[in-house]
């Protein structure tokens, strides 16, 4: 395979854009069954048409043309940039609605996400009023048997170890 510097190519062609729509013209009139004028030597069309320009072993002035060769034209002309550009919109299409349902489900699973949340965040705290009910409740019954054993204990005794409501009684006032 033979090596194809660009200072070989630029001696024929000084712009290097140039250089290469001339090379792709020739590679294509390659790919469609033009005749080679260098050996191939295993090289691809573009390697082979970038040789030929080098050497030239091929007329440039047709390559150097604006104006595109009939096949390239007429390829040009069979396709339809309108059909392709609605294909790729319905695709557009398809693909933005599948995008969209899928973040419709992301979004239902997040609200689903948040509501529970939410319930169990509302159990947390049913749980927490009832836990605190029953322990406000323990504490008032303790408070109340605490307030009757003092109430006991204020019950005034008498001297001889009698409470005062005993020793009142009716047999004791004989």
């Amino acid at each position: 395979m033979a090596r194809v510097t660009i200072e070989d190519c630029m001696e024929v062609e000084n712009n290097r854009f140039d250089l290469v729509i001339m090379a792709a013209r020739r590679a294509r009139q390659l790919s469609k069954g033009a005749e080679e004028t260098l050996s191939r030597d295993n090289d691809k069309n573009t390697v082979l048409a970038l040789r030929e320009i080098a050497e030239r072993s091929v007329d440039v002035e047709p390559l150097r043309a604006v104006a595109q060769d009939e096949e390239e034209v007429e390829a040009f002309e069979d396709d339809n940039p309108l059909e392709e550009m609605d294909a790729l919109i319905a695709e557009g299409a398809t693909v933005n609605e599948e995008a969209e349902a899928d973040s419709k489900k992301k979004k239902a699973k997040e609200d689903a996400k948040e509501k529970k949340a939410e319930k169990d965040a509302k159990e947390k705290k049913a749980e927490k009023g009832a836990e605190k009910k029953a322990e406000e409740g323990a504490t008032e019954k303790a408070e109340a048997a605490t307030e009757g054993d003092e109430a006991a204990s204020d019950t005034p005794v008498a001297e001889d170890g009698e409470s005062e409501a005993a020793s009142e009684s009716p047999e004791s006032a004989e």
